[in-house]
């Protein structure tokens, strides 16, 4: 209401700036208006009001007024005692973060480091394993500069400062003693799957996290932050469109026009009507290929062309033209696309990083370290797919890097003679103290099989881990045999240490009893939680089933077979009689892709058949959600989505089921057809090979298949 009659002046960002009279945050509020004597008696009377109605009182001595820098003295002066409120010459901290008007500093996040420092202090690394402190670092350390990356660009020393702590903590540091980092911090931040930890970058992620500010602010995101930020600095743009940051913005607007560009290096295009992608420049086909790369004279004639200019008057790509530049390779993803048309709508930016092409902070920070470029190794997998404890396969990590510190490690450090402490003359390696030893020579004795102990004892470190950790041999019980293998290496290590560092310890005496029901229990208590978290099953008969009398079924699939995506469909009436099929070649994209183009040319057929009420029946349960509308469904297949939901909206009947697999052997037999042929086939009989598929279906017979309850 004073807003309203003019006595309160809100605060506005720029000259057409939404107009911000007060923000509130759960019991926190911020009050904003004009430096004048009417205007704080309008703040003042309604502050008065509230108080009246809500039974509240304002407290004021957590109250304070902060005035710009061009407020005089005296004014400031009269309005503090007309309010009676104190002067506050910052707005300090809000939920951790500092709200500042300039650049931040290292000073305003020091914070944060001591709450690292607080967090280890109240630890003892030398009562945790290593995979205990690679768990606390990475789930506690890592976590507590998150909230405050997510809006504000943090000096990288400070950062680095957290990941120098986070680093000494994962390694045993403790105070006034050092310990030797093993393997190197690079590798711990890789992936699992590429040989690391997962252990964050911190300056990349502060990266990541700003990212999604930028993309947000792109994308129109009504938010008020951003109508402040596009009202106050969006008025500067490229000659592409781009937004720009002059010296005198503030750091804010900076760190987004920053993101912006990283943004940009990895977007992709989801292709409507074709009009916004440039068709040389833009990516917009799967896999990030920029057809500028892929070309190297292109005619000055063309330069210029969006995707929709490579679409002829008949609505299909321009293929015999744009084949005599383009490769095969490059021409099969195109026309695995459908060619655009107007009423797909616009075209949208989409993120590479998620299947449904939605921004995510995780996504963005692998595309950023470029972890998406790596391929991952299979050993990797073995590994952290063990079925023992975390502290074992942690360890088994160091292992295949080979690096323990075993007596001639720390030799060559300087430390100690690097001979075996049980033998003579011999030098402690890790294939020594894992397998040579005859502590553990005996160990290995009572556990491997007769028939594998020569090439166990005889081949040499890598070859021995390899070997091991490949095997795919299961033991009594069903055990596998790497489980027990990684088992007994950890025992031995461990048994190995105790004895060096702990005069008064003995080892088991049946020690490869004592691995035995190690494993045993680990495993009975691992299945039982699985029983336990598992669905009971059932064995059931699939088969196709009929539509109603007076409609009609449309049964699709798709498939990808070498590299190349197919489909297939077949129209069927009520007593399951062939009236019409159709096998397709798509060209090269993914099975999801594969299935929206068969239920879509599936439709089609009926529609030009001039079927009315059809039943589309769909063994891909994920399409049969994004037709409905219960899922995004995926980047690439937007356009045909919206394709199959205008056809569902004529004027028939179309109903979509989800079918098992077992019940659409014929258009599954169809989709491979479609994935072997050349452009697309129409089959008003059925094929050979198909026909007794037909046949079978209705004579109504079925196929077991196991369900969940």
């Amino acid at each position: 209401e004073s807003v309203d009659n003019g006595n309160w002046h809100p605060l506005k960002a720029g000259r057409s700036g939404p107009p911000i009279s007060h923000l509130m945050f759960a019991d926190d509020l911020l009050l904003f208006g004009k430096a004048t004597e009417i205007n704080m008696k309008a703040i003042t009377d309604t502050l008065d009001r509230f108080c009246d109605l809500s039974g509240q009182l304002v407290s004021v001595e957590k109250t304070s007024v902060l005035f710009s820098r061009n407020v005089k003295n005296d004014m400031r002066g009269v309005l503090l005692n007309q309010s009676g409120f104190k002067e506050a010459f910052s707005l300090g901290k809000y939920l951790g973060i500092p709200l500042v008007g300039r650049a931040p500093r290292r000073s305003d996040f020091e914070h944060l480091v001591n709450k690292v420092k607080l967090k280890l202090s109240g630890w003892k690394a030398t009562n945790l394993s290593f995979a205990g402190r690679v768990t606390l670092a990475k789930s506690v350390i890592q976590a507590i500069p998150i909230y405050s990356m997510m809006t504000t660009p943090i000096p990288k020393s400070v950062l680095m400062d957290i990941q120098r702590l986070q680093r000494n903590f994962i390694w045993g540091h403790e105070e006034g003693q050092k310990k030797m980092h093993m393997i190197k911090w690079d590798t711990l931040m890789l992936p699992k799957e590429n040989g690391g930890l997962a252990v964050r970058n911190l300056p990349i992620m502060n990266q990541a996290c700003l990212m999604k500010m930028g993309w947000n602010l792109r994308e129109g995101n009504n938010s008020l932050w951003c109508k402040v930020l596009k009202e106050k600095y969006s008025r500067y743009r490229g000659a592409n469109g781009t937004f720009i940051a002059k010296p005198s913005d503030s750091f804010i607007w900076k760190g987004v026009v920053q993101s912006c560009d990283n943004i940009r290096l990895f977007e992709n295009w989801s292709i409507g009507d074709g009009k916004s992608v440039h068709a040389w420049r833009d990516k917009w086909l799967e896999g990030g290929i920029v057809l500028a790369q892929c070309v190297e004279n292109i005619p000055d004639e063309i330069t210029q062309w969006t995707v929709a200019d490579m679409v002829d008057e008949e609505g299909n790509w321009k293929t015999r033209m744009l084949s005599l530049m383009l490769s095969p390779e490059i021409m099969s993803r195109i026309t695995a696309l459908p060619p655009p048309i107007d009423t797909d709508g616009a075209d949208e930016r989409v993120w590479p990083g998620d299947r449904l092409g939605r921004f995510t902070v995780s996504s963005a920070y692998k595309l950023v370290c470029g972890y998406h470029a790596l391929e991952p190794d299979a050993m990797w997998k073995h590994i952290w797919n063990l079925e023992v404890p975390e502290r074992i396969r942690c360890f088994i990590w160091r292992l295949k890097y080979g690096r323990l510190t075993t007596n001639k490690t720390c030799n060559r450090w300087g430390y100690g003679t690097p001979y075996c402490d049980h033998c003579v003359g011999e030098e402690e390696t890790i294939i020594h103290a894992l397998r040579d030893c005859p502590l553990a020579h005996n160990t290995w004795q009572h556990l491997v099989p007769i028939q594998n102990r020569l090439d166990f004892f005889t081949c040499n470190y890598h070859v021995w881990f390899q070997r091991n950790m490949e095997s795919v041999t299961s033991l009594e019980g069903g055990i596998e045999w790497r489980v027990i293998w990684a088992s007994t290496c950890f025992h031995l290590w461990l048994w190995r240490n105790k004895e060096k560092f702990d005069t008064e310890y003995v080892r088991p005496c049946l020690s490869s009893r004592y691995i035995h029901n190690y494993v045993e229990n680990y495993y009975k208590a691992h299945r039982s939680i699985a029983l336990i978290m598992e669905h009971p099953r059932v064995v059931i008969n699939v088969r196709w089933e009929a539509p109603l009398v007076s409609w009609n079924s449309i049964n699709t699939d798709g498939a990808v077979q070498h590299g190349i995506a197919g489909c297939g469909g077949v129209l069927r009436d009520h007593r399951g009689a062939w009236i019409g099929g159709f096998a397709k070649n798509i060209g090269t994209t993914n099975a999801f892709i594969a299935e929206l183009w068969g239920a879509y040319e599936g439709l089609c057929l009926a529609r030009r058949r001039g079927l009315i009420n059809v039943e589309l029946q769909i063994d891909s349960l994920a399409v049969v959600k994004t037709i409905g509308g219960e899922s995004i469904g995926s980047n690439g297949g937007r356009s045909l989505t919206r394709r199959i939901r205008r056809l569902i909206q004529e004027e028939w009947n179309v109903r979509i089921r989800h079918v098992y697999r077992e019940a659409n052997k014929v258009a599954d037999a169809l989709a491979s057809i479609g994935c072997q042929s050349v452009g697309c086939i129409l089959f008003d009989d059925p094929p050979a090979g198909v026909d007794q598929l037909c046949f079978a279906d209705r004579l109504g017979v079925t196929t077991p298949r196991s369900v969940a309850l």
